[in-house]
C-alpha cells in the first residue's frame, strides 16, 4: 500500500468516527414541503413533534418563559407562560375569545372583555354576557350551592294549562316533615354534611307528589389503575320549590275557614245575646260580647266542661256529655248552624256529670256547632257531623 492510499485509509476512518452519530437516526427532519419532525420522519404539520410519553415542548427561562401561538395577521391568539408571582396561566390576548374543546367542539367558552374578565360559557359557544357564567343544561352538586339570591324562570309566556291547586291542606296533610342526618360516611362518594337537617323524603313525596321526584345516577369513580374508589348510585331528588305555591294555597284556604268560624262566633253571640235577653223575665242572667268568648269559664266555685259528641260523625243519634258544677243557677246546650242560626236550644236540669242525645232525624244533614251556657256565659263550643 502506498502512502497516497494510507491516507486515504485513514481519512475514512475519521470522517465515519465524527459522522457516524448523526447519520445513525435522524431526530431533525424537514422534509420537501418546509414541514419540521422532532422524532419523526414524516411530519404532517409545519411542526410535529413525537416524543414518547416525555414532555414534548418546553419553554425554559430565569424570567416568565412562554409559548406563544400567533395568527398571521400578528395578533396573539394563545398564550401559555409561567408567571412567578401568580403561578401559570393559559390564554389569549389582543381582546380574543378562548375556547376549550373536546371532539373539536367547544365545551368551556370565555369571552374577551377588553381586559376585564369575561362572561364564561358551559356547553354554550355564545353566553350571555348580562351574566358572569351562563350553562345551557342542568347543573349537579354533591355539596351546597351557595348565592345571595336565585330567580327562577315564571313568565306565564312559557306556561300552559294553568289550573288553580284544588284543597292543597288534604295534599299537605300527607306530608310527612322530618329531622334527620346525612350518612356523611358512603361508599358513593357523595360530600354531605354531618348536620342536623329538616326536610322531606323523596320516597314519601312520591306518594303524594309524583311529579315533584327526578331520578339521578351519580357514576363510579377510579383511580389510575382502573380500581373502583367510589360506587355508582341513582337516587331521588325533590323540588322543594313546588311546595311554595301548595302552602300559599293552604294558606288561603285556612283564612276562608278562619272568617268563616269567625263570622260564625258572631253571629252564635248575637243569637245567645238575643236568646239570654229574652229570658231575662224568668230570672236568667243575660249575656253580654265580654264573656261570650270566655271558653273554660267558671260557674259558681268550679269549672264546667263540654265533651265532644259521641259518635261524631253520625247518622241516627249522638250525645252530648257535659260537666256543670251543682253551684250553678241555670244551663242549656243550644245548637246553630253553619250560617249562625239558631237550630235548637236544650235546657239542662240535672246538674253534675251528665248528657243529653241528639236524634239524627230532628236535624238536616250537615255540619252543626254546639255550645254549653252556664248562668249566661258560654264555656265552650264544638262542632257535630250530621250525615245522611
Amino acid at each position: 500500500m502506498n502512502i497516497n492510499s494510507q491516507k486515504a485509509f485513514f481519512l475514512a476512518i475519521l470522517i465515519s468516527t465524527i459522522f457516524k452519530p448523526l447519520i445513525c437516526k435522524a431526530q431533525l427532519q424537514v422534509i420537501a414541503n418546509g414541514n419540521v419532525g422532532i422524532g419523526t420522519t414524516s411530519p404532517g404539520t409545519a411542526l410535529d413533534v413525537q416524543i414518547g410519553t416525555s414532555p414534548s415542548i418546553r419553554a425554559q427561562g430565569s424570567s416568565n418563559p412562554y409559548l406563544q401561538v400567533v395568527s398571521t395577521n400578528g395578533a396573539l391568539i394563545t398564550k401559555c407562560q409561567s408567571v412567578a408571582t401568580v403561578g401559570g396561566y393559559v390564554g389569549t390576548q389582543s381582546n380574543h375569545n378562548l375556547f376549550l374543546c373536546t371532539d373539536n367542539e367547544p365545551s368551556i367558552t370565555i369571552l374577551a372583555n377588553g381586559g376585564n374578565p369575561g362572561t364564561v360559557g358551559i356547553a354554550n359557544t355564545a353566553p350571555n354576557t348580562s351574566y358572569a357564567l351562563d350553562v345551557a343544561g342542568d347543573i349537579n352538586s354533591s355539596t351546597h350551592l351557595r348565592a345571595s339570591g336565585v330567580i327562577l324562570t315564571s313568565d306565564r309566556k312559557f306556561k300552559t294549562n294553568i289550573v288553580p291547586i284544588p284543597n292543597a291542606m288534604a295534599i299537605i296533610k300527607q306530608l310527612k316533615p322530618s329531622s334527620y342526618y346525612w350518612d356523611s360516611i358512603n361508599a358513593y362518594g357523595m360530600h354531605f354534611e354531618n348536620q342536623k337537617q329538616y326536610g322531606l323524603i323523596s320516597q314519601d313525596v312520591e306518594k303524594v307528589l309524583p311529579e315533584l321526584i327526578y331520578n339521578s345516577i351519580k357514576l363510579a369513580t377510579h383511580d389510575s389503575a382502573g380500581n373502583v374508589l367510589t360506587q355508582a348510585v341513582s337516587y331521588k331528588g325533590l323540588n322543594y320549590n313546588a311546595f311554595i305555591p301548595i302552602l300559599i294555597k293552604g294558606l288561603q284556604e285556612q283564612q276562608v275557614i278562619i272568617e268563616r268560624l269567625d263570622s260564625i262566633n258572631k253571629a252564635l253571640q248575637s243569637q245567645v245575646t238575643t236568646c239570654c235577653n229574652s229570658q231575662q223575665g224568668q230570672g236568667t242572667t243575660s249575656v253580654t260580647g265580654d264573656n261570650l268568648n270566655n271558653t273554660n269559664a267558671t260557674a259558681g266555685n268550679s269549672s264546667a266542661i263540654l265533651y265532644q259528641n259521641i259518635p261524631n260523625p253520625f247518622s241516627q243519634q249522638t250525645s252530648i256529655g257535659y260537666s256543670i258544677p251543682t253551684s250553678a243557677q241555670s244551663a242549656s246546650i243550644i245548637i246553630f248552624d253553619l250560617q249562625g242560626k239558631l237550630i235548637k236550644t236544650v235546657s239542662v236540669f240535672n246538674f253534675g256529670t251528665g248528657s243529653i242525645r241528639i236524634n239524627g232525624s230532628e236535624l238536616a244533614p250537615g255540619m252543626y256547632v254546639y255550645s254549653l251556657l252556664v248562668d249566661g256565659k258560654i264555656i265552650d263550643s264544638k262542632r257535630m257531623i250530621l250525615t245522611q
